[in-house]
């Protein structure tokens, strides 16, 4: 994407969030190098336009159980989100620093045409009824989509899905 396409995105009301500058593990990486990945990949899209961020993903999950780590985000974004179950529960221990997110693209191997895996999507965001009920939200799915329309990925979506 151009940056154009990044403001037009958040000019339509998209939340724009931050991923790091180089996408690495975070839990690989030395205290000061996370801090750095963290601050300047929000520096970065602040300095070309994106005037709310707010949001940080980990990178391959990591750091989201480093209490260090998750300090130095919660100085700089509302929220954060990992990727590693369908439904993220709201009264988690983990807060909103670590909101739980299914990487939808990475069940393509046990899903594998677009119609198997538009069922399981229609499964797991179902799914959370059972914990919602009386008017309270107690669980959400939070969907994550990886390079869409690139066959070449290991996390992939093809444009099908999504018509």
């Amino acid at each position: 994407m151009s940056w154009s396409d990044i403001l037009m995105l958040q000019d339509s009301g998209y939340d724009i969030g931050s991923h790091t500058m180089n996408h690495d593990n975070l839990d690989e990486l030395s205290d000061e190098q996370a801090e750095k990945e963290v601050v300047d990949s929000k520096k970065c899209l602040e300095n070309n336009g994106v005037n709310t961020v707010r949001a940080f993903s980990y990178p391959f999950n990591g750091g989201y159980e480093n209490e260090a780590i998750v300090s130095k985000i919660a100085e700089h974004y509302e929220i954060a989100r990992t990727a590693t179950d369908p439904l993220a529960f709201l009264d988690s221990v983990h807060g909103k620093y670590s909101i739980m997110g299914w990487s939808h693209d990475s069940s393509r191997d046990d899903y594998p045409s677009d119609e198997d895996m538009l069922k399981r999507f229609v499964e797991v965001v179902e799914s959370q009824s059972e914990y919602n009920a009386n008017g309270k939200i107690k669980a959400i799915p939070v969907l994550v989509y990886h390079n869409i329309g690139y066959e070449s990925s290991d996390y992939k979506s093809s444009i099908g899905l999504f018509e």
